[in-house]
């Protein structure tokens, strides 16, 4: 209905645009219509036709900035349009192109034009905010790419902006989910680099903001997709550090409340990670039907998605679906566990 609408009144809105060129709330209001369009069809998984539209917004909006360089609403208008480009491109937190390299460069010219509104106004915890989140998504994004080495680095710049405006307003819940996500992205970055005890205690760290706003908000569906985020890798460290009755509670509870948080408005790529991380850790415990089983439960997740999946979670199916094979393929006769509910 969304999408409806805002193509029925997209014509309209180009036609005012065209008419009045250096009006920047024609300008704009032509821009929100891309944007509207391209976030709706990006929640359908068609991500080259969301890449069209943003570009579109993208590219209105750097003509508004260069007429009004210092209008912070343009400014940050800008910085939102970039940031959804490379979201389409690159963003390993949603579905995307897998184009890390492009999602990079947008996300960069996001992060100059939040720098500079941060410069010109150090009070202004919303800028702060922005610039913690854009290296967030930097940070992120180059570990998605195998860079964790330039990924921390990034990181450890949200980090330091996310720090000092949680502490002035500690029961914020968007600084709170921003910092949860750059610690998570330690943890996944201390263990490419080989330290697994050190990736344990940023996960921890995540896991330690996800139980606070729980606890404070129980109903909050954000917080406990983070949760089960890191208690998947958590369960397969436990695993591999040889706790295996550590690992199967974290890994069951991960599901358990990816599960329950689904239909509260949590998402099924939350169903799918948590189940894809449980076919993980009993494969690390050399359970290997078990294992299937989750594999299989986390592609069947994916499935459910919707129609024309695309990009990296095409990409996740795929390897769940070769992973509940593969496992399958090891679970032999002499070998086999009792099968146990998740």
């Amino acid at each position: 209905e969304t999408e409806k609408d805002a193509r029925l009144q997209l014509p309209t809105a180009m036609k005012l645009a065209s008419a009045h060129p250096d009006d920047p709330v024609a300008q704009d209001t032509l821009s929100q219509f891309y944007a509207m369009i391209g976030t709706t069809v990006n929640r359908q998984n068609r991500l080259q036709e969301s890449l069209v539209y943003y570009r579109k917004a993208a590219e209105v909006r750097e003509s508004i900035y260069r007429r009004n360089p210092r209008n912070t609403k343009y400014q940050r208008s800008l910085m939102i349009g970039y940031g959804h480009v490379g979201d389409v491109l690159g963003n390993p937190f949603t579905g995307c192109l897998g184009d890390y390299r492009g999602a990079l460069d947008y996300y960069q010219k996001a992060a100059r034009i939040a720098e500079d509104m941060n410069h010109a106004d150090p009070s202004d915890k919303r800028a702060g905010f922005d610039m913690g989140m854009i290296w967030t998504r930097i940070g992120a994004t180059r570990e998605a790419a195998g860079d964790p080495k330039h990924s921390n680095e990034a990181l450890d710049r949200a980090i330091a902006q996310f720090e000092p405006v949680l502490k002035s307003s500690p029961g914020n819940a968007n600084y709170s989910r921003g910092i949860a996500i750059a610690y998570e992205y330690r943890g996944r970055n201390m263990w490419l680099l080989g330290d697994r005890a050190l990736a344990m205690t940023w996960y921890r760290k995540s896991l330690a903001i996800a139980d606070r706003l729980i606890a404070d908000r129980p109903t909050d569906t954000a917080a406990h997709s983070q949760r089960v985020a890191v208690k998947g890798p958590i369960s397969n460290l436990l695993a591999m550090a040889g706790d295996r009755a550590g690992a199967i509670q974290a890994a069951r509870d991960a599901v358990a409340e990816a599960e329950e948080n689904h239909p509260q408005g949590g998402t099924l790529q939350s169903v799918a990670r948590a189940w894809f991380w449980y076919g993980q850790t009993f494969e690390t415990l050399k359970e290997f039907r078990t294992a299937a089983f989750g594999y299989t439960q986390s592609a069947e997740a994916w499935r459910k998605t919707g129609p024309g999946l695309s990009g990296t979670f095409a990409a996740q199916l795929r390897e769940a679906q070769r992973k509940a094979v593969l496992c399958g393929a090891n679970f032999s006769p002499r070998n086999r566990p009792a099968m146990r509910n998740p």
